[in-house]
């Protein structure tokens, strides 16, 4: 056996020993990090990646998934070890490096390694730097790279940057890769991300239809002849898409169908091997607390925690700390009939250390743990340093536009204003917070949420409906070949005389009669289809009805606001606010075309939307034609309509 490999090595052009030999260095790095190998993992691929030749002779495509293995495996290994600090110069070196394969195959992949070490070390300053450069750059022609460095930077967008609609938009980037047919071992897992985002950010609808189509990708797979069959094992993004759909349905108090979603994400987790297991039963620990069954809710997280310590996440470890701080301080609240009475000395310590230990923590976990180490140092009598900490965590949630996160806790913090009696400071933070918690709109994500598990069950039933049918097929194969062996055992008894002939005969009438039944069943399945069908259509089109009317109903109402001049800040404020609940996409649109635009010219850009001439926007402007022709005037040049020649209604009326 030895005398043949070598034979093999010495008669096999070098291309592939080289190409293998890489290969194989990836495969063993990635293995060593599975097996937790994490120093010998981390030498090896810094090996093989300093002496990578210039211009290694093979497959490129081969190469280059061989090279992504090892810096992933050299990322993960740092990472999961607590050093990954240690790899900053490292991974920097490999970024700048003027080496001609890694310059010319491994970008963008290279840049967001580097970005998700820097993050991962808290370096977020030059993590964001580099997802900004990369957001300035166009998708990249290797897809597989394209989606895996868009999601990379979406996830640094999201712990560092303070805005949510910077990793929205970088995760639409990698969702649009994978549509496109970019190559990942986890679909649902970008699916579910980009659907996070968007819960994070109120966009609930849009959220769950993402962890539906999710869910759909993981749990199906396509078979033969277009039919799909179950997939034989869950990936983590299915069990990531369960986890986010039942916190969706928790946050609209739909308590029994979150329960039902984290039962069939724990079963995803458990037979995926998941290590979101900690996340599934702190959601569950959630969900019973909404129905204030406290005990099953602290049991839950209880879990969740020692899950968390078991695996060594320590991330995961400081949110079950503080899910258990919010837990008694609302059960406490609950079973004093008033707010935070009795609370044990224990907490306050375990509050305060949170808070300390939150210091290291991503920017996203650090202002909840202050808010609510404030709230703790409220209620155990220190009021002035406790409101101090939550007016410091809500005026951070307003800046990273965390809209559903900061409509809660300034609720909190308007109860302490009024039970300490501080008139002016509730009189300050009630207007924002009350225009945060309208934005929500509570009532319309309700339905957006019940109208996606509509859509979420009809699906189910088209998937169990393909299967009746792969059924019936197989069901006719079975037929087909009962035939064959029928006609066979024909021969046989035509030669045995005519009690085998008779026994023919019978059998071939019991056939003929099943055919019958199978086939009255296919009628009935193609009946089912074809009612499917309709009913699909019919309720599109109620839908797509609805949707004109809402829109119609809600112009109609602005319209109706504009019956009075918009005399004053609050006047302009209110119709803002309205014209914003009916066309949110239409500022953004229209400052991606020009961004220095005036909040006058804004206003007028609104009213030539809602179709108002010159004479009815300045009567509600309450200034002259002339004005308002100067600033049309402005607005054509701002925009580069002067050229074009493009009237500036049209050019409006088009942005949405």
């Amino acid at each position: 056996m030895k005398h043949l490999l070598l034979f093999l090595l010495l008669i096999l052009p070098c291309y592939a020993f080289a190409q293998d030999e890489l290969t194989e260095a990836a495969r063993t790095a990635t293995r060593l990090y599975e097996t937790r190998q994490y120093d010998s993992a981390i030498v090896l691929s810094r090996r093989v990646l300093r002496e990578l030749p210039e211009h290694p002779a093979g497959n490129p495509d081969t190469l280059k998934e061989a090279v992504s293995n090892l810096c992933l495996a050299l990322l993960r290994s740092g990472n999961d070890s607590r050093r990954p600090e240690t790899l900053t110069a490292f991974f920097d070196s490999l970024r700048t490096s003027d080496h001609p394969f890694l310059a010319r195959y491994m970008h963008p992949l290279l840049p967001a390694v580097s970005a998700l070490n820097h993050s991962t070390a808290n370096d977020g300053e030059e993590a964001l730097r580099l997802a900004d450069a990369f957001a300035g750059t166009p998708p990249a022609a290797d897809l597989a790279q394209e989606l895996f460095a868009a999601d990379a930077m979406a996830r640094v967008y999201n712990y560092w940057s303070r805005t949510p609609q910077a990793a929205i938009a970088m995760q639409e980037r990698a969702v649009e890769a994978l549509r496109r047919g970019g190559r990942t071992k986890d679909a649902p897992y970008v699916l579910s991300f980009l659907g996070y985002y968007y819960r994070r950010n109120g966009e609930y609808e849009k959220a769950a239809q993402l962890f539906i189509e999710a869910i759909e990708r993981g749990r199906w797979t396509s078979g033969k002849a277009g039919h799909h069959e179950p997939a034989a094992r869950p990936t983590q993004g299915t069990v990531y898409a369960y986890a986010n759909l039942a916190a969706l349905y928790s946050s609209f108090s739909l308590n029994d169908k979150a329960l039902e979603t984290t039962a069939d994400a724990l079963e995803c987790s458990l037979a995926a091997d998941s290590f979101l297991l900690s996340d599934l039963c702190r959601f569950r620990s959630l969900a019973f607390s909404e129905l204030h069954r406290w005990d099953s809710a602290f049991f839950y997280n209880s879990k969740a925690e020692e899950v968390a310590r078991r695996t060594g996440d320590r991330t995961r470890v400081y949110i079950c700390r503080r899910t258990a701080i919010e837990l008694q301080l609302s059960a406490a609240g609950e079973a004093d009939g008033g707010p935070y009475t009795g609370l044990a000395p224990e907490l306050l310590r375990e509050a305060a250390a949170l808070y300390a230990d939150s210091t290291a923590a991503r920017l996203v976990d650090k202002v909840p743990a202050r808010f609510l180490y404030g709230q703790v140092l409220a209620a155990s009598g220190s009021t002035g340093e406790g409101i101090r900490l939550m007016e410091q965590a809500v005026g951070e949630l307003a800046q990273m536009d965390w809209q559903e996160q900061y409509a809660a806790s300034s609720h909190v913090l308007l109860d302490w204003y009024v039970r300490e009696g501080r008139l002016r400071e509730m009189a300050a933070l009630y207007p924002a917070a009350m225009a945060a918690a309208d934005s929500l709109n509570r009532e319309e994500k309700l339905n957006a949420a019940i109208g996606a598990n509509v859509r979420y069950e009809t699906g189910r039933k088209e998937q169990e409906n393909r299967a009746l049918t792969a059924e019936v097929a197989l069901k006719g194969r079975t037929l087909t070949l009962a035939w064959v062996s029928t006609g066979a055992l024909a021969f046989l008894l035509l030669a045995g005389g005519l009690y085998f002939r008779q026994r023919q005969r019978l059998l071939r009438r019991v056939s003929e009669a099943r055919l019958a039944q199978i086939t009255s069943l296919l009628d009935g399945v193609h009946t089912r289809d074809e009612q499917y069908a309709k009913l699909s259509q019919v309720l599109g089109e109620r839908e797509q009805e609805l949707k004109e009317a809402s829109r119609r109903r809600d112009i109609s109402e602005l319209h109706a606001k504009l019956s009075k001049p918009l005399s004053g800040p609050s006047e302009v404020a209110n119709f803002r606010q309205s014209f914003q609940s009916v066309c949110p996409d239409y500022l953004p649109a229209l400052h991606s075309r020009c961004a220095d635009l005036t909040r006058m010219d804004e206003l007028i850009a609104m009213l030539l939307f809602l179709k108002l001439n010159n004479d009815e926007i300045a009567l509600t402007l309450g200034i002259s034609r002339s004005g308002v022709n100067k600033a049309r005037s402005r607005m054509r040049k701002r925009l580069g309509l002067v050229e074009t020649g493009v009237v500036l209604e049209e050019f409006l009326q088009g942005l949405v």
